[in-house]
């Protein structure tokens, strides 16, 4: 086969442009990555979880705080905040229990939706047990120190 010198030329630097691109990933992929990791040599890794990174004025180090990622109770926020509400949503829904004969018993609650009051750290919610059709309400008080939160009447 007879090829031109117009095709050989260019199937050099096709050929060419393939080694360079396959010595370029077997390096970045086996190799240490010089660039980039070793200017990154005393920093923190990035972190792969939500968080809130500090950095501690006294030592001069970054300090990585994750953020839970189960609804909590956050003492910081205002009591009526959009965090509070959505721990409570999760606390009807996940350990929400009646007394009974003098025992605990637990209740299977479908759904739970809550509203702040006016008073504060009191909550207007409206929830649905699983058996259940139709919705049932109930005021609920969180302390605001412990995040413990009760029914009341």
């Amino acid at each position: 086969m007879n090829l031109t010198k117009r095709t050989k030329t260019t199937l050099a630097v096709v050929g060419l442009i393939a080694a360079q691109s396959v010595v370029i990933w077997a390096s970045y992929t086996f190799g240490k990555n010089d660039g980039f990791q070793e200017g990154r040599t005393g920093y923190m890794k990035t972190p792969s979880t939500n968080g809130t990174i500090t950095v501690d004025a006294n030592k001069g180090t970054a300090v990585f705080t994750p953020t839970p990622s189960d609804p909590y109770y956050s003492r910081t926020d205002p009591w009526n905040s959009k965090n509070n509400r959505l721990f409570l949503e999760d606390q009807l829904k996940n350990n929400m229990a009646t007394t009974e004969y003098g025992q605990k018993v637990s209740q299977q609650v479908a759904s739970a939706k809550c509203s702040p009051t006016a008073t504060p750290h009191r909550w207007y919610c409206s929830y649905r047990l699983l058996a259940d059709t139709s919705n049932r309400s109930g005021i609920y008080e969180v302390n605001p120190e412990t995040g413990a939160w009760r029914g009341t009447n």
